[in-house]
């Protein structure tokens, strides 16, 4: 099946033949902020044999530290609850790509402001490859069974 996100946290399992959903959970809770929920800041990947991602937004009562970021978050593919990773250092992380190369998966961010970054899944620290202001990046798309490239 296919996930997707709704900008207030919900997660929605969809039906890739019929286009239908099914709300499957939410992302959850703030770690730091109980009670205050987590927020989809941008966009999802999930690969076969990796792991599900996705940009999250943090409360903003828990101030700039961090809300001047989003955060990398691993999602549960049964509940929808997420699991901080890190801060990005960069805001407006929109799409999301992944690819496989020399037997480590690579995990790319592109922004609304033309960044193409490279995100440590370990930290969720984002380096910035290249910039483009002409490009607004608004998403990005993958396949979800990624092969190995040498």
């Amino acid at each position: 099946y296919l996930m997707g996100l709704d900008k207030d946290g919900s997660v929605y399992e969809i039906d890739p033949q019929t286009g239908s959903s099914k709300k499957l959970g939410e992302l959850g809770d703030d770690p730091v902020a109980p009670g205050e929920s987590l927020r989809a800041a941008g966009d999802i990947v999930s690969v076969r044999g990796f792991k599900t991602l996705v940009t999250v937004e943090r409360p903003k009562t828990l101030g700039t530290e961090y809300t001047d970021s989003d955060w990398l978050a691993e999602i549960n593919e049964l509940t929808g609850k997420a699991t901080i990773i890190g801060k990005v250092g960069y805001r407006g992380v929109w799409g999301l790509g992944f690819w496989k190369h020399d037997n480590k998966n690579k995990v790319f961010g592109f922004t609304n402001n033309g960044e193409f970054l490279l995100i440590d899944t370990q930290t969720g620290a984002g380096t910035v490859h290249s910039k483009n202001e002409a490009n607004k990046w608004w998403g990005a798309g993958v396949t979800t069974d990624a092969p190995t490239i040498n």
